[in-house]
């Protein structure tokens, strides 16, 4: 994925291959060289580090400069979705943001929303938080949590695999390092007993995941005879 960066000057967002803000023209280099740690964190989280990079937030999330970050605050706020954090505490990372910088508030207004839609979901087909997602979706087809939220419903709640595949396959092309997203598709294609792509899967979730048992568990699937 293309993590999205904030200017640490007027926060506007961009991507790191801009080099620049686009509106205050702040080095996004210069900024990060001069904050090692969220160089660190960023750096963590986009090479699927998830137990480090939560790690790191927690250590630095109660420092006065952190929790006045917005930065800061979307990128724990997503690191949290990942882990399987506290719905209300995601929700009060992306409001702090949105709060202390209005160039970060459509899209930390976007991941309250999402939060919320979730909660919404319900068995069958096109229901209120399915509608409320394909709808952000043709809106914001490029984002990976989006994406992955609504395939994983879909397939454990619905067992709908078309579309739910489908919603993982892009996610994972958006932030190949999202090992809930590969695990998630992994359990898509051994239901569809899709061996080529239950192993490829397999093999993405075990490159990212450090939890023995959990590891051991998939491997003992990958080998199991259809």
């Amino acid at each position: 994925m293309s993590f999205e960066l904030h200017c640490e000057t007027c926060g506007a967002p961009s991507g790191p291959s801009v080099g620049i803000c686009p509106y205050c023209k702040t080095s996004f280099a210069n900024a990060v060289a001069s904050n090692p740690a969220m160089a660190s964190l960023k750096d963590a989280y986009e090479k699927g580090l998830l137990k480090q990079a939560l790690s790191q937030a927690l250590a630095l999330k109660d420092s006065e400069q952190m929790q006045n970050d917005p930065t800061f605050l979307c990128l724990y706020g997503k690191i949290l979705i990942e882990a399987e954090g506290p719905s209300a505490q995601i929700k009060s990372c992306f409001a702090k943001a949105a709060a202390l910088n209005s160039a970060v508030a459509p899209e930390a207004q976007l991941y309250i929303d999402m939060l919320s839609a979730k909660s919404m979901f319900r068995e069958g087909l096109n229901d209120p938080g399915e509608q409320w997602f394909k709808k952000m979706l043709a809106e914001h087809p490029n984002n990976p949590h989006l994406l992955f939220i609504m395939g994983a419903h879909l397939f454990w709640v619905d067992r709908e695999t078309q579309d739910s595949s489908r919603y993982l396959e892009q996610c994972v092309q958006l932030h190949p390092n999202f090992a809930r997203a590969w695990g998630c598709l992994f359990a898509v294609y051994k239901f569809l007993k899709s061996e080529a792509n239950m192993k490829r899967c397999g093999r993405e979730f075990l490159r990212l995941e450090d939890d023995l048992r959990m590891k051991k568990y998939i491997e003992e699937q990958m080998v199991t005879v259809f």
